[in-house]
């Protein structure tokens, strides 16, 4: 489910893990830095009118409106259309009577809308979809390429636009783009949009009067630099600036039909499949994970769900279940059986194996789905135990040989290095159970002229506040760069074995961001105006004194 990134702890749940993954291409530059080529207006309203031409169930939007947002999704076209909740917050928008959304992407140079190609500055509101903590520095630098200060309490407050920003990524450390922004949304949308686009039409434009209606909205935080470049004198307690914990979330009760795509992309990363929310959070309490510890979980009902199947047939045969554990939903045999009367081509966001049911790999086969993800995460039961995974070596084998046997072709396995208390035997351990899937799935396969392939898909552990793991010590840089080259060197030589190696600098970053505090915006600024690497980030904010517990640096 995950992209081609430093995977998070989060449990990524708009993506799908047995869809192809992203390449992590260099993200755009700052105009004035050499290397970017700009296009013009005529390429931008060209290409993006090609890619218009190409989606499936795109809305009508028909400009202007009382409340116009430019809905921002700070990574390329592709990833963020195979992105459930900026889809979501799409729909929502453009269901209110008075607002607009139109769709941008951080690609291309000088900001267009999808929609229209009109420029940024024809909107209200600037609103942020952030899944990830390494999508803050695109977006600090797309506010400099359309020429707006990416702190909010350096920007106009009568020209310049609001900035909203949203997104799972803020619930586990909001501080490093907390002065970006002008107004948080911490937790749940579907509400909290509406009343923040109601207050936007009835201010008639008068900014502190809009910033006075959702100060004390729950969901939403109006934010310190707000507050100064408004003149706003709201109470302290509105806002903490200094808490890494963000306000609590209010978690919304799940009864609405409305959880599905917006949009059928086919030029995305997920191509032609209609994504399909059927929970939010998770029953489990992995050691890990900030969503099992830090969400209720909250399966939707069978009869929404079996609505949103039938509501996204008009838009693609094929689907995607989303939720960070699809088999844990309480009606997911009777959501199997659904799609296989209605003959639809499913696949699941994740497999967790504790869940999963024959009814499950039996859809996945009848919609001749040849990939199959399972995460042990850990090679040893030891360390499995630790992250709070109770699978035993022998069950994750005979998943391997069942999914095989059912037609299953590419099995990805997601396996995480740098745990607290990690030994080389736990690493060896990785290979000793990839060998014996391996084994097991080319025994078993349906198709004796066609190999199993597996893939491997390694990360690196990104330590997450309010997780129990978070407080244990953990390995060196150069002790995980010693584990990771003896399990290449295990995986490499094995046939059909697949293997996609971390990136540190990339997951050196993603725990700076997780644990760092509101210092950290600067040196994201001062990266995007440099040469936009993370190398240049780091060098900058580990000189932080805040930088965290989790610094990912040899002593």
């Amino acid at each position: 489910m995950s992209p081609r990134r430093a995977r998070s702890n989060t449990a990524q749940t708009d993506t799908l893990r047995d869809m192809p993954l992203r390449r992590r291409s260099p993200s755009a530059r700052a105009d004035d830095r050499p290397g970017r080529p700009r296009a013009s207006h005529r390429e931008q309203t060209a290409f993006w009118r090609r890619i218009r031409g190409t989606e499936q169930g795109a809305l009508r939007i028909i400009p202007p409106a009382d409340c116009q947002v430019a809905l921002v999704y700070p990574n390329r076209y592709a990833v963020g259309m195979s992105s459930l909740g900026y889809q979501m917050v799409y729909r929502w928008v453009n269901e209110h009577p008075r607002a607009l959304a139109e769709r941008f992407f951080c690609e291309r140079g000088h900001a267009l809308s999808v929609e229209h190609q009109r420029p940024l500055d024809a909107f209200d509101l600037i609103a942020f979809s952030f899944s990830y903590e390494l999508d803050y520095l695109e977006a600090v630098r797309f506010l400099l390429e359309n020429r707006i200060a990416p702190k909010a309490a350096e920007r106009c407050p009568t020209a310049d636009p609001i900035v909203v920003a949203g997104g799972i990524s803020l619930l586990v450390n909001r501080l490093p783009i907390y002065d970006l922004a002008d107004v948080l949304v911490l937790g749940d949308g579907e509400n909290v949009t509406q009343q923040l686009l109601s207050a936007w039409c009835e201010s008639g434009g008068d900014r502190r009067r809009f910033f006075e209606a959702i100060a004390r909205v729950e969901g939403l935080e109006v934010t310190e630099g707000a507050a100064q470049r408004f003149n706003l004198a709201l109470p302290s307690a509105i806002f903490d600036p200094q808490s890494q914990i963000p306000p609590a979330h209010f978690a919304q009760p799940l009864d609405r039909p409305d959880a599905f795509s917006a949009i059928v992309a086919p030029l995305s990363e997920l191509g032609d499949r209609c994504l399909v929310e059927i929970a939010r959070g998770c029953p489990h309490r992995c050691t890990f994970c900030f969503i099992g510890k830090g969400l209720d979980y909250r399966p939707r009902p069978l009869d929404c769900v079996i609505e949103m199947l039938a509501r996204g047939r008009t838009l693609a045969g094929r689907f995607g279940l989303i939720a960070p554990a699809v088999g844990s939903h309480p009606d997911i045999e009777r959501i199997c059986e659904y799609c296989l009367r209605q003959g639809l081509e499913v696949s699941f966001s994740s497999l967790r194996l504790e869940d999963v049911t024959p009814a499950m790999l039996e859809l996945l086969a009848a919609g001749r789905q040849q990939l199959a993800t399972i995460a042990p995460e850990a090679g040893s039961e030891r360390l499995r135990h630790l992250l709070g995974k109770r699978l035993s070596h022998e069950r994750i084998v005979a998943f391997a040989a069942d999914a095989a046997a059912r037609g299953i072709q590419d099995l990805r396995l997601y396996f995480m290095t740098g745990l607290p208390t990690e030994e080389m035997k736990d690493i060896e351990a990785i290979g000793h159970l990839v060998r014996d899937v391996h084994r097991a799935a080319t025994g078993a396969r349906f198709d004796a002229a066609r190999p199993v392939r597996i893939s491997i898909s390694l990360s690196v552990f990104i330590p997450k506040p309010g997780t129990p793991l978070a407080k244990m010590d953990l390995p060196s840089l150069a002790e995980t760069q010693k584990h990771l080259r003896r399990l290449t060197a295990m995986l490499r030589p094995m046939p059909a074995v697949y293997v996609r190696p971390p990136s540190l600098i990339e997951a050196r970053a993603q725990r700076v961001l997780s644990w760092a505090g509101r210092d950290a915006l600067d040196a994201l600024i001062a990266t995007a105006r440099a040469d936009g690497s993370w190398r240049t980030f780091l060098t900058r904010q580990e000189s932080s004194p805040n930088l965290g517990p989790h610094d990912f640096s040899d002593p």
